[in-house]
């Protein structure tokens, strides 16, 4: 890389890197805990049970952390993690049956499957769940590239970096996705983690099992 373009890398850096140091970080993330506690709460929180909910609270300091990509990942195993105790309960309280260990070995699109056979998702919740995944599926399997596309697009579009600019700024260029991916996702998905753990846990009778 030569100095020109050394220069350049470093000010992308500073610019969408260094916004982590201490202060911005205190900043930003009072601006998104304001965020998260302003609006109505979806789910009443103690009608989670524990294991899912700890996985839910932990998604939502990541997002006031705005570790964005950590806050999806989290999303989504709090998810998973619902589903399991879901129908554990269901199969426990209603067939005397426990069926811990098999749940843990199975895919969450064999426990979606398996809730609506048994009638247990209305169509909004089953609904939310295949969000849930979609937006899970784009970033556990990294598609860089495409968001490195579309980065680069809204770069360009913005005047503030030409596409060979982009293009030469490799060491730079993952420090700069990393940075942006996934800041509409995250708050996209606590929002839908809340509407299925309402569906799951309050519009079903799960507690009345």
């Amino acid at each position: 890389m030569n100095r020109e373009s050394s220069q350049t890398a470093n000010l992308y850096i500073d610019e969408y890197v260094g916004r982590y140091l201490e202060d911005d970080l205190r900043k930003e993330g009072e601006k998104r805990a304001k965020e998260l506690g302003s609006r109505s709460r979806i789910v009443d929180e103690g009608t989670i049970p524990i294991y899912p909910r700890s996985l839910w609270l932990t998604a939502r300091l990541n997002y006031v952390l705005e570790e964005d990509v950590a806050t999806i990942l989290l999303s989504a195993a709090a998810l998973e993690a619902a589903l399991k105790v879901f129908l554990g309960r269901y199969f426990q309280r209603k067939l005397n049956v426990n069926l811990d260990l098999a749940l843990d070995e199975m895919e969450i699109r064999s426990m979606i499957a398996l809730s609506k056979t048994l009638g247990l998702l209305d169509e909004p919740t089953e609904a939310n769940i295949r969000k849930i995944g979609d937006i899970r599926q784009e970033y556990v399997h990294s598609k860089i590239a495409r968001i490195s596309q579309k980065i680069e697009k809204e770069l360009v579009a913005r005047d503030e970096i030409s596409a060979d600019e982009w293009k030469s700024l490799k060491d730079a260029r993952e420090m700069v996705i990393a940075a942006m991916a996934g800041q509409g996702d995250s708050y996209k998905i606590l929002e839908l983690l809340e509407q299925v753990y309402k569906g799951l846990y309050e519009t079903s009778h799960y507690w009345k099992w």
